[in-house]
């Protein structure tokens, strides 16, 4: 059986959500295109709880399943140490050609939104948050987004970007999945 087949076992058992069918309110009303918010049937489907890491990606190339993705500027598989960060640089057909050799698939855009939802985002509601976590902005108890580190590190390299909170998590990018 060997590495490659023990590589694809281990990410093809990776820990998964299960979404009950369920009749879903998808949209946003505050950006054009996510209008207009409306109703959708959802069959069952399962999400990974975490996503796809540099190292899960390498084990497909490896195997010959996967092509390499991108290098150079942002890409974390051109930085060394970022295994255990999330594969970005992938096209759309990549990861297909990833979730096929994982025996998963991509959610569709509808399953994405719904998962992405608040768990007590009741869709009778006539408020709905935008976050996952509910109404508060975002910071860093709530989301890996650009902080202090963020700026910091563009700063030295001559580009400002907005911060979303004061805090430092010591990823001036993307931070480990695990």
């Amino acid at each position: 059986w060997g590495p490659r087949w023990l590589s694809q076992r281990r990410v093809a058992s990776a820990e998964m959500k299960r979404f009950p069918a369920a009749r879903a309110t998808i949209g946003n009303p505050l950006w054009p295109d996510e209008r207009p918010v409306h109703e959708v049937e959802l069959a069952a489907f399962w999400l990974d709880v975490t996503e796809v890491t540099v190292d899960d990606y390498e084990a497909c190339v490896r195997a010959g399943a996967c092509s390499a993705p991108q290098k150079g500027g942002y890409c974390n598989r051109s930085e060394d140490g970022r295994g255990d960060h999330p594969i970005n640089c992938v096209s759309f057909e990549q990861a297909e050609r990833f979730c096929a050799w994982a025996e998963k698939r991509l959610p569709s855009e509808k399953e994405w939104e719904h998962a992405a939802r608040p768990a007590h985002d009741d869709p009778m509601a006539k408020q709905r948050d935008l976050f996952p976590w509910g109404a508060g902005v975002p910071d860093a108890t709530r989301v890996n987004g650009c902080g202090k580190e963020c700026g910091e590190h563009f700063a030295q390299r001559g580009r400002q970007v907005p911060q979303l909170h004061e805090l430092d998590d010591g990823h001036p990018l993307t931070a480990p999945v695990r």
